[in-house]
Order: C-alpha cells, then sequence, then structure tokens
C-alpha cells in the first residue's frame, strides 16, 4: 500500500531496552523475546438460589515473565546484571521496553515496564562436534519478571 500501512506487523525486527545496561549496542540483542502475555484471574462464585449457573469475577491479572534468547557472548553489562542477581542475590529493579519496528526502524509498538529483574539464566547444552558437522551455536536464555507493562501502538 502506498500510505505505508502494515498488516500484519512483521515480528523480526524488535529491541529490547534496558535503562543502563545499553551501553553497549549489541547488549540487548535477541534472535527472540517472549512472554508478553497477561491474564485476568477470576474467582468462581455460585449464584444463589440456582444450582445452574456461576458467576466468574474479574481478580487480578497476572504477567508471564519475559524471556530473551542469544547466543552466548562475554563482555556484557546484561551478564553482569544478571550474575548479581542469581549469583550474589543483589537485585536492581529496571524499567525497560520492547519495541517492534518496522524495516526502516520505526516503532510500531512498544511495551514499557516500569520494573523488571532477572529470574533466571539457561544455557543451552554443550555438544561435541559429529565428524563432518557443522559447529552450533551456544545460546542463553534470560528470564526476567516483572510488575506489568503496558502496551502503546504507534
Amino acid at each position: 500500500m502506498s500510505d505505508g500501512f502494515i498488516y500484519p506487523y512483521p515480528s523480526y525486527n524488535f529491541k529490547l531496552s534496558i535503562l543502563s545496561l545499553n551501553s553497549q549496542g549489541y547488549d540487548c540483542s535477541f534472535q527472540e523475546i517472549s512472554g508478553l502475555n497477561a491474564t485476568i484471574q477470576t474467582e468462581t462464585i455460585k449464584e444463589g438460589g440456582t444450582n445452574t449457573s456461576e458467576i466468574k469475577l474479574p481478580v487480578s491479572t497476572s504477567w508471564d515473565p519475559i524471556v530473551c534468547k542469544r547466543g552466548v557472548m562475554g563482555g556484557s553489562s546484561l551478564l553482569t546484571w544478571v550474575n548479581n542477581a542469581i549469583g550474589n542475590f543483589i537485585f536492581l529493579p529496571m524499567p525497560g521496553t520492547i519495541n517492534l519496528l518496522d524495516n526502516n526502524g520505526m516503532v510500531l509498538i512498544s511495551w514499557m515496564f516500569m520494573t523488571m529483574y532477572p529470574i533466571a539464566l539457561k544455557t543451552s547444552s554443550l555438544q561435541a562436534l559429529p565428524s563432518g558437522g557443522d559447529a552450533s551455536i551456544l545460546f542463553e536464555t534470560f528470564e526476567l519478571h516483572h510488575s506489568g507493562f503496558t502496551r502503546i501502538d504507534y
């Protein structure tokens, strides 16, 4: 279309920004980010005087952790932040955003987080190279807890 309208949005161009951890452009670059999910928890109440129906009332919102996957690299301020939480039990919650970008780098959607902190670090398995096989990349996966997000459509 000539007006630049994109539907549906592509999912391959995105960027995670965590305050003070983006001093190096590659530090918060990931192959995959998931967990942008919110669910309303409900409470079931039996309706008085009838045995055939019940009422579900909203109680609270629950948020899935943000899961970020990338190839392992050294010298990362993000990894230092994660290691402080996991290894030293020093938690420094930080605000952050995940931006979905178009092909020109313009933001299509932002998910804004007031506080996030690491809760898991996972590393893919180490495997000997099979004869004649190609070397595989070692991946690390970060899980970040947060207190909720706000989605902004541009």
